[in-house]
């Protein structure tokens, strides 16, 4: 379970209110009953050793960022790699498998290679303003939007990410995060900044990836996502009109942890 899935309970335990993310509106294109099983009953699923390595990843960096909001000036790479390799070892102990366990050696070899080249492709021409900015959007009398931007600067809002493999639907694949940065810049700022992925691919000779998508409107995000976030509020009210969806990846013993529990 990823730290910011932790913070997702938390604010729904705090406030009378419910709130919709980016990833509840994933899920649940994916698979309503998943869906059912995470924020309707509440039941968690240890981490993966792939959500394990992003989450330290993006610690190490948002180590750096936070002091360069103030000092505009990187920290060393060394200390970078560290923050990581402690976060790594930290997180490893949540996994539950003891299989991907034993990935923690390769990982560390792989972003001790890929940091130093993150930093300076991308990292040391980054000048954040904010990190790690929480948003918080009522929706309506019942429910509001709640996000967390990895990082803003003057004119766009970018977000960190690690892949262990980059093909061309990448973008594509996070266009709903993109819109709804978008979105919720625009309805708590007033400005329409650009967006921006900047990706780690983590293969054995790693390398990086920027793509910058400024073509977004700020209406773009409640046009095509109205459906799913009415839908996830019908959830709320009736949770039986969850179905199983069976057809793809995710249902999977493999990609689901609640598939054995849904077979029965």
């Amino acid at each position: 379970m990823s730290d910011l899935d932790e913070l997702d309970l938390l604010m729904d335990e705090l406030s009378q209110k419910k709130h919709i993310s980016v990833s509840q509106i994933g899920q649940v294109k994916r698979c309503p009953r998943q869906w059912v099983y995470r924020y309707i009953e509440g039941k968690k699923v240890a981490p993966g050793i792939a959500l394990i390595t992003g989450s330290s990843f993006d610690e190490a960096m948002n180590m750096n960022y936070t002091q360069k909001i103030e000092t505009k000036t990187d920290l060393p790479v060394e200390q970078m790699v560290d923050k990581f390799s402690d976060e790594l070892d930290r997180r490893v102990e949540e996994l539950e498998d003891p299989e991907e366990k034993k990935e923690k050696g390769v990982i560390k070899d792989v972003f001790t290679a890929g940091i130093p080249l993150f930093c300076n492709q991308i990292v040391s021409k980054v000048q954040p303003i904010k990190v790690q900015t929480k948003v918080l959007i009522p929706l309506d009398d019942q429910f509001d939007f709640l996000g967390f931007l990895d990082l803003e600067t003057e004119t766009k809002i970018i977000d960190n990410k690690t892949a262990s493999r980059y093909t061309d639907d990448f973008v594509k694949k996070h266009m709903t995060q993109l819109k709804a940065y978008v979105w919720a810049i625009y309805e708590t700022t007033g400005q329409v900044k650009a967006t921006e992925l900047n990706t780690l691919v983590k293969t054995k000779k790693p390398s990086c990836k920027i793509d910058t998508v400024d073509n977004i409107k700020p209406t773009d995000f409640l046009q095509e996502e109205s459906r799913t976030i009415n839908f996830i509020k019908k959830l709320h009210a009736d949770p039986d009109m969850a179905f199983k969806n069976t057809d793809g990846w995710h249902c999977s013993q493999k990609w689901c942890g609640y598939y054995n529990e849904c077979q029965k």
